[in-house]
C-alpha cells in the first residue's frame, strides 16, 4: 500500500487560510485531521474507525497540543513532489494523518475521499466521508 507523507515545509496553500482549530495532539502541516467528539480539537485522522475516519481537512501549519492550527477543508494546495502523476484519487490511509491511493484500500477500512492529485506536486482537496467500510 502506497502511503503519501506530505513534508510540512512543502505545504503551500497560497492565500487560503482555512479554519482555526486547536490541536488535540502534536500535528504537522500536511496531516489530515478529524474533529474529536469530546472537545472539538483536531487530531490525526485514520481509516481504522468511523470516528477517526471523518476527515475535516488538512493542516496548513504545524502545532503542538493546545495550539491553534489552520485546517483547509477544500481547495488547491501544493504539497511537494509526492505523486507520480495527476489524476490519482486519494483516500485517507490507516496510517494516522496520511493519504493513500484509492486502489490500495483494505477490507474493513473506512472510505474517506480527500481529493485527487492535479499534478505530481499538487492536491485538490474535496472531502467525501462515506461512513462506509470497504468490503
Amino acid at each position: 500500500m502506497a502511503t503519501y507523507t506530505i513534508t510540512a515545509t512543502d505545504v503551500d496553500s497560497g492565500a487560503q487560510v482555512g479554519e482555526t482549530r486547536f490541536a488535540g495532539e502534536p500535528l504537522v502541516a500536511g496531516d489530515f485531521v478529524y474533529s474529536d467528539a469530546s472537545d472539538g480539537s483536531a487530531k490525526k485522522a485514520d481509516a481504522d474507525a468511523l470516528a477517526t475516519a471523518t476527515v475535516i481537512g488538512m493542516c496548513l501549519n504545524s502545532a503542538d497540543t493546545g495550539q491553534p492550527v489552520n485546517v483547509l477543508r477544500s481547495g488547491a494546495v501544493t504539497v511537494g513532489s509526492i505523486f507520480t502523476a495527476a489524476g490519482k484519487l486519494l483516500l485517507l490511509s490507516s496510517t494516522a494523518g496520511k493519504l493513500m491511493d484509492a486502489a490500495d484500500i483494505s477490507t474493513g477500512k473506512f472510505v474517506s475521499v480527500v481529493g485527487w492529485s492535479t499534478s505530481a506536486t499538487a492536491l485538490q482537496i474535496s472531502i467525501l466521508n462515506t461512513g462506509l467500510a470497504s468490503p
